[in-house]
């Protein structure tokens, strides 16, 4: 369980003047107006604790965090904010949850990791409130309580609902103090009720045994010379535990050493592939695939981009694979298969899920066919489009500012046949394929040029190919339309709430088979009958690799 830092344990001595709980006053505030870029993300809660007379006994502050913003898969992205106590919710964050604010699967599914095993997958669901401190500061009316008061009143209050987490983290201002403080405050929060989310990991590293160093430290060249003279020396030095409980063959997974790792297989350490008698709990598989996830959620926290898992990592996750007896196919296929975080085995160039496909393919069309329904009711008479057109339109917020005085019906002509010319891509794109940004959006403009047939009964017009000229020339592009249609994808979630809805709409419920429209329904069977994977919800993703950054929608004034 993570937990905070109360004051220091009550000293020996003399009892202070006795205050008891009950003659206390308690307010509860929450601040709407934190100080942090991301105001409605997080917000501040204090708690007092005052006696009758007015003076201070005890205090509380708290952090209320809204995932909501997770959805997005920015969670350790906001965590790393210019928050108060910024390092400690940054590391609780990237611990304990994922970038979508999920509790990560081991904490919950792993027997050794999830410690008790009383929590489950409730801790992805509800607020964060993560305790930051509570304060007890007259150490003589420290034990008696006033404490735990200030913790139950939060728990009461309004700001603190049903499915919320409360979370903390017991560790000192002060940390030359002495390590039962630790135990204090751990076992203050177990007296309230708060228990331990998973096994606790160390992160320091006492010492460095020579060979473990080394593995970090030498250079490519002189690794496998060292290895090999460390075993001459002694056969016993390359199955040795360091302080921690890991052995050559950890490090080396954990550093992405590829020539360490297998030199050391070699040798024969193939017994060590299934210890977790360390630290951390972990073979040295699971250290291999622990630092790929963290370097990705780093790239994406810190560059906002994700360079895809390093080559020499995964070629160090395929060896292990395989002397575990697991089948991971040549270095390359491996490579291939697993660079972007694949784990369905059937993502186009290992990043486009059979889901987001789907589903690009199916908003495109449905823009296709929508923006020529909204073509009526924008240009009237002749008369200009206005601004509130556009900004309702469900195409045209994504047309930069800048050149929305060029838009008349050719300009939207042109932009409406780049949707239909995305849905025939996305459908065409080979699944065995690996297809730059460059590629598919030349891909596209062929299309829209009548240089390559479209099909699913669609036939390109001679006027429709003028059309997009048009639109190109006045300053139109390929990326905007691509923009919209990424955007414009609802999640697995919502596709679920987007069928239920039409049925519901309808009053047809979804036992009955009467009256349900038979190609919806089939559509949905298709959808629901895709593999799911890992990157169902890697829309940033998708975007990169398609040569885009967030661009629109637009609003008054361009971003």
């Amino acid at each position: 369980m993570p937990t905070p830092r109360p004051s220091p344990r009550r000293p020996s001595g003399p009892a202070g003047p006795s205050i008891r709980p009950s003659d206390c006053r308690v307010t509860v505030k929450i601040d709407e107006n934190a100080k942090t870029d991301y105001p409605t993300v997080f917000k501040t809660i204090d708690v007092k604790v005052r006696y009758p007379r007015g003076k201070e006994v005890a205090s509380l502050r708290a952090v209320q965090i809204d995932r909501r913003i997770a959805c997005e898969g920015r969670f350790h992205q906001v965590m790393d904010s210019d928050m108060e106590d910024r390092d400690e919710l940054e590391m609780m964050g990237r611990v304990l949850f994922t970038k979508y604010g999920e509790v990560r699967p081991w904490i919950v599914e792993d027997e050794q990791l999830k410690g008790t095993g009383c929590w489950g997958n409730e801790l992805s669901d509800g607020m964060l409130i993560y305790i930051l401190s509570v304060r007890v500061p007259d150490e003589a009316s420290r034990g008696r309580g006033l404490g735990s008061l200030a913790l139950r009143s939060l728990l009461r209050s309004e700001h603190v609902q049903k499915d919320d987490i409360i979370l903390a983290w017991p560790t000192l201002h002060d940390q030359s103090q002495h390590d039962e403080e630790t135990k204090n405050l751990s076992s203050f929060y177990h007296k309230n009720d708060f228990r331990r989310v998973g096994v606790e990991e160390k992160e320091e590293y006492a010492r460095k045994y020579p060979l473990h160093n080394k593995i970090f430290c030498a250079t490519k060249e002189d690794i496998e010379q060292i290895i090999r003279a460390t075993f001459l020396q002694n056969p016993l030095s390359i199955r040795r535990q360091d302080d921690e409980g890991f052995t050559p063959i950890h490090r080396a997974a954990e550093a992405h050493n590829l020539i360490a790792t297998n030199i050391l297989l070699e040798l024969g350490v193939q017994e060590d592939l299934v210890k977790r008698d360390n630290a951390r709990l972990r073979t040295p598989l699971m250290l291999c695939t622990d630092q790929l996830r963290l370097t990705r959620e780093l790239q994406e926290t810190r560059h906002r981009r994700w360079l895809g898992y390093s080559y020499s990592g995964l070629r160090v996750e395929a060896m292990l694979k395989r002397a575990m007896g697991q089948y991971a196919g040549t270095d390359d296929e491996y490579v291939q298969k697993n660079s972007w975080g694949c784990t369905c085995g059937q993502c186009v160039g290992g990043w486009l899920s059979p889901k987001i496909r789907y589903a690009l393919e199916a908003c495109a069309e449905c823009l296709y066919d929508s923006l020529l329904e909204m073509q009526k009711c924008i240009f009237v008479d002749g008369q200009p489009i206005t601004e509130q057109s556009i900004l309702t339109n469900e195409g045209l917020p994504y047309i930069p500012p800048r050149l929305r005085s060029r838009i008349d019906v050719v300009f939207y002509f042109g932009f409406r046949v780049i949707f239909g010319a995305i849905g025939q891509v996305i459908q065409e794109i080979e699944d065995a394929s690996n297809p730059t940004a460059e590629q598919i959006q030349e891909r596209i403009l062929r299309k829209v040029h009548g240089d390559l047939p479209w099909t699913n009964s669609f036939e390109l017009q001679p006027v429709e190919m003028d059309a997009v000229m048009y639109y190109l020339s006045k300053g139109g592009r390929i990326s905007y339309a691509l923009d919209c249609v990424i955007a414009g994808v609802p999640s697995e979630f919502e596709m679920d709430d987007m069928y239920e809805g039409v049925h519901e709409f309808f009053g047809i419920k979804e036992t009955e088979r009467e009256g349900r429209d038979p190609e919806l329904d089939e559509l949905e069977r298709k959808r629901k009958a895709l593999p799911a994977c890992a990157n169902d919800r890697e829309f940033l993703l998708v975007r990169h690799r398609m040569g885009l950054e967030r661009m629109g929608p637009y609003g008054d004034h361009e971003r």
